[in-house]
């Protein structure tokens, strides 16, 4: 078990299990779907599904909306690289940037799903 912890990263933390546990989190309240049965390791295993899924749709969905609506605005890799070296910094900036996106892709998923929890 310790080997499996240590092998989890904080990028993996913040943008798969975070959001994953709280959208299952949420489910459950909202009444889409209940966990209550599931014990911590299932809760956890499907929180880190859910939040590599969200994450999928916050990179494919959200974020293109945001660089369209310019909300957004992301500099060319090689001016990124170059920051980078600068200010080491910036990578936890990216980090924190990616799991506000899987957030908001969390909740859009949630307002669909609730609207159409009665129709599944």
């Amino acid at each position: 078990m310790d080997k499996l912890l240590e092998k989890i990263s904080e990028y993996d933390i913040l943008n798969y299990l975070f959001p994953g546990v709280i959208f299952l989190c949420f489910i459950d309240i909202l009444g889409i779907y209940s966990i209550k049965d599931f014990c911590v390791f299932q809760i956890l295993f499907l929180g880190y599904f859910a939040g590599m899924v969200v994450s999928r749709i916050g990179s494919i969905i959200i974020e293109p909306s945001f660089k369209w609506l310019k909300i957004v605005e992301y500099a060319p890799y090689d001016e990124y690289r170059k920051a980078e070296t600068k200010a080491p910094k910036i990578t936890i900036l990216v980090t924190q940037n990616n799991m506000y996106r899987s957030l908001v892709a969390m909740f859009s998923l949630l307002l669909v799903l609730y609207s159409c929890r009665y129709y599944f």
